[in-house]
């Protein structure tokens, strides 16, 4: 819900940074066709992150801990393999893709499929990043859900996508959101420490306890 709520900011704070930036009509077109394009590659990882939810629900449900952690390291690689794969085919076929909108605009085309290099390069942690929400829902671990969710739908791409053009340039706005993704996926690596470490405590506590008990 909060990923499909957010589009319409970031879409609003994007355009507005591209027309401010001067990128002007050629600029907008080349973000719209752009967003075609990612709106297919993410309904494909959230296709199969929410296929996997009753999975790991499964898993909780039974107690099976070592088991979602197995397929959750599966998953992980299968995620990040296909995102691997969209982006070199976004960098040898995206052209084709954007011809389909606009045929007659050479100048378009080549434009969005220039743009797409730095705008998909990070994009392929879109994926993990999607499923560990996924998974964390699905444990029931919402508070963590929701800081990525957050994190990865308006929080970096917004403040990224404002303050970095007055930093490092015009052009760095097609690259804020592979950045957003990574600040995300570096977020999700820091809650799964975290989550590591409360694990670990609370098995020395149980371990304490069984010998106390002794």
């Amino acid at each position: 819900f909060i990923m499909e709520f957010t589009i319409g900011i970031v879409t609003f704070v994007y355009n507005f940074a591209i027309v401010k930036h001067g990128y002007g009509e050629i600029g907008l077109a080349a973000y719209l066709i752009i967003g075609y394009l990612m709106l297919i590659i993410l309904t494909l990882f959230l296709g199969m992150a929410e296929g996997l939810q009753p999975v790991f629900s499964y898993f909780a449900g039974v107690g099976e801990e070592d088991r979602s952690r197995e397929m959750r390291r599966f998953a992980v690689k299968v995620f990040l393999s296909i995102g691997i794969l969209c982006y070199l085919l976004i960098v040898l076929f995206s052209r084709g893709f954007y011809s389909i909108f606009s045929p007659d605009d050479l100048e378009l085309i080549d434009f969005a499929a220039s743009k797409s290099i730095p705008y998909f390069c990070g994009f392929f942690l879109a994926g993990y990043n999607i499923l560990m929400i996924s998974y964390w829902q699905s444990m029931q671990k919402t508070k963590r859900a929701l800081v990525v969710s957050l994190s990865r739908s308006i929080v970096w791409p917004t403040i990224l996508t404002l303050l970095l053009p007055l930093a490092f340039g015009n052009e760095v706005i097609w690259l804020c959101h592979s950045l957003s993704e990574a600040l995300t996926a570096c977020t999700v690596l820091i809650l799964l420490l975290m989550q590591q470490r409360q694990s670990s405590i609370l098995q020395q506590r149980r371990a304490m306890h069984r010998d106390a008990s002794l």
